[in-house]
C-alpha cells in the first residue's frame, strides 16, 4: 500500500465516520425522547378515569341524570346556544386533586421547601361541554364523596387551555416538550382554589415544577402552559396576595 493510497483511505474512513456519528446520535436521541414520552404518558394517564375504574359507574350515572343541567352551564346570556349532547363514553374525565384544607400554601412552601405536602387524597373528576363547532365552552365536575356522587359546575379556563388539561395526549406532549432530560416521579392535576388555577404539578428528580392554567394571568404574572419551577409560582402568589 503506497503512502498516498493509505492517506486517501484514512481520509475516506474519517469522512465516513463523521457521516455515521450524527446518524447514530440522532437515533439514540430519538429513542430516548420516545422512552421519555411513554414514561410521561403513563404518569399523565393516572390522572384520568376509564370504564375500568371503580368510580366510573357513579360518574356515568350522575352524567346521564343531569345532562340538561350540564348543558345549561354553557347556556348563559351571550354564550352559545347549540351544545353537543355527548354520550358519556365520548367524554374524557380527568381527576383534579384538592389541597389540604386550612393549609397556607405559601407558609407550607417556606417551611418545607416543597409544595407536594399541600396535596390531599381528595379529588373530583371533571369534563367539558362543547358547542356544535367542537369548541369547549364550559366545564362540569362530579364530586366524589363517601358512596355519594354530586354534580357542580367546573372551573373553566377559557382560550382552549382547559382542553389541554382534559386531553392526556396533549398534556403529555406539553410536558414531554418542556421537561426533557428529567426523571419525573409524579404528575398531579391540582386545583389551587385561592388563585382560580389548575396547576399541573410535577415532582422530579431535580425538584418540583408546575404548569399553570389560570384565568388570572394578568394578576399573577404567569403564562398559561409555561413551565415554571414551583418556587416561581409561589412567588407569584406572594406578590398577588402581598403576604410577607
Amino acid at each position: 500500500m503506497t503512502l498516498a493510497y493509505y492517506i486517501g483511505y484514512k481520509k475516506k474512513s474519517v469522512l465516513l465516520l463523521l457521516l455515521i456519528i450524527p446518524i447514530v446520535i440522532s437515533g439514540c436521541s430519538h429513542q430516548k425522547d420516545e422512552a421519555f414520552y411513554l414514561e410521561s404518558r403513563e404518569l399523565v394517564k393516572s390522572n384520568y378515569i376509564t370504564v375500568n375504574d371503580e368510580i366510573y359507574e357513579g360518574v356515568e350515572e350522575v352524567y346521564n341524570k343531569n345532562r340538561e343541567r350540564i348543558m345549561d352551564f354553557a347556556m348563559k346570556p351571550g354564550n352559545v346556544s347549540k351544545i353537543q349532547n355527548k354520550a358519556v363514553d365520548e367524554l374524557t374525565f380527568n381527576k383534579v386533586y384538592l389541597p389540604k384544607p386550612d393549609v397556607n400554601y405559601i407558609d407550607e412552601f417556606r417551611n418545607k421547601g416543597n409544595l407536594k405536602t399541600i396535596i390531599s387524597d381528595e379529588y373530583y373528576v371533571e369534563s367539558l361541554v362543547y358547542d356544535d363547532k367542537g369548541n369547549s365552552v364550559s366545564a362540569f365536575r362530579v364530586n366524589i364523596g363517601n358512596d355519594e356522587y354530586t354534580l357542580s359546575q367546573g372551573l373553566f379556563i377559557p382560550g382552549r387551555w382547559y382542553e389541554t388539561v382534559n386531553d392526556p395526549d396533549r398534556l403529555t406532549m406539553l410536558i414531554a416538550d418542556k421537561l426533557k432530560e428529567e426523571e419525573i416521579y409524579e404528575i398531579v392535576i391540582l386545583n389551587v382554589r385561592a388563585y382560580n388555577m389548575y396547576l399541573v404539578f410535577m415532582d422530579c428528580e431535580s425538584g418540583e415544577y408546575g404548569i399553570p392554567f389560570t384565568s388570572r394571568e394578568d394578576f399573577l404574572f404567569l403564562i398559561n402552559g409555561k413551565l415554571y419551577e414551583i418556587g416561581e409560582i409561589v412567588n407569584s402568589w406572594i406578590n398577588y396576595t402581598g403576604q410577607k
